[in-house]
């Protein structure tokens, strides 16, 4: 009987002293966490060269102690957000996993991309995830879909790591192939951000009030979006510690050469034209975020241009219209 009356909410004064507390007491969190995260010392990211490891950065969560109100609601729904995220019941993929699979073989913690296909992965030891061989592929607009295997369905300890975590984990280090946080976070985006930008929202990479060049917005977009690029220096599928705010292109080798565009599909011919142009500086090159919003997860700012040269190239003079994209397979283990 004193369980049931100590978890009964307070009412009145006492809910609102209690909830007092509770904001006070977040803000010490936040504080003492904020604290603990020391700036100093850490490389800029102002030019290109790989770091030599990751910093320490303010996570999502501290992000949205503030931002919560603007950013927060469509961050819920944003597919950065997801590209990894909790195997929830029910989901097809898990469905279709849990009504084959071995008992030991369907442990699923985190599920792996969708679009294309779904991937299934549980935690492991020292903060690794492993990487089921089996896939799901889904087809139709009802949840059908169909389980990919590839040889005998086991766990791998290593695939994530090496083939995975570049694009779908936040803070990756490649010289440890370990990783900060699962999913996108707002560093992989906006870069190393201390307290300090409350004063100065300029110190944040991608602020309305910053004006960096095409090449350097479109740098931050083309570290995951461009695919089939290596490393120079590590010679892995994604970027080697690079810090959004720098120039990509310094490390990472894109091929955009006649004969690449030639043989590309729709899709990936747009995004390799697009960092030919800017990363050669090329005159009314438009970057990515030139078109594109990413918070809001719509079309709506590239529905707002005037139609130019640069759109028709692909939907058509004097009618931007809707173009049915396709892409090419870069990467056998998610399908993008």
């Amino acid at each position: 009987m004193e369980e049931e009356e100590a978890r009964t909410p307070p009412t009145g004064g006492s809910a609102r002293m209690s909830e007092l507390r509770a904001a006070l007491l977040a803000l010490a969190v936040l504080a003492v966490s904020s604290g603990c995260r020391s700036k100093e010392g850490k490389p800029s990211p102002s030019g290109g060269e790989p770091v030599a490891s990751i910093p320490e950065y303010m996570s999502g969560d501290e992000c949205l102690f503030c931002h919560r109100d603007k950013v927060g609601v469509s961050w819920q729904n944003n597919a950065h957000r997801s590209t990894v995220r909790e195997a929830a019941a029910g989901d097809p993929a898990l469905l279709a996993l849990a009504s084959s699979a071995d008992k030991e073989l369907v442990n699923v913690d985190l599920l792996l991309g969708g679009e294309r296909l779904t991937r299934f992965l549980r935690k492991g030891e020292y903060g690794r995830l492993d990487l089921l061989s089996t896939a799901w592929a889904p087809s139709g607009a009802k949840g059908e879909g169909a389980l990919v295997e590839a040889g005998e369905r086991r766990w791998n300890s290593k695939q994530f790591s090496r083939e995975c975590a570049g694009c779908h984990a936040t803070g990756f280090d490649s010289s440890t192939l370990r990783f900060m946080d699962i999913s996108i976070d707002c560093y992989a985006c906006h870069g190393d951000v201390d307290r300090s930008h409350a004063n100065d929202p300029k110190r944040v990479f991608l602020a309305a009030s910053r004006s960096d060049s095409a090449r350097i917005l479109s740098s931050a977009c083309a570290q995951c979006h461009a695919r089939g690029g290596r490393s120079r220096s590590t010679k892995l599928p994604f970027p080697n510690n690079f810090i959004a705010g720098g120039d990509l292109f310094v490390d990472f080798e894109i091929d955009t050469s006649p004969g690449a565009l030639r043989s590309a599909s729709k899709t990936d011919r747009h995004i390799l034209e697009s960092i030919r142009d800017v990363s050669s500086a090329m005159p009314g090159a438009l970057g990515c975020l030139d078109c594109h919003r990413v918070h809001p997860g719509s079309t709506r700012k590239h529905r707002r241009l005037s139609p130019g040269a640069y759109c028709e190239s692909c939907h058509g003079k004097g009618k931007p219209g809707r173009v049915q994209w396709s892409r090419d397979v870069h990467n056998e283990t998610c399908g993008y």
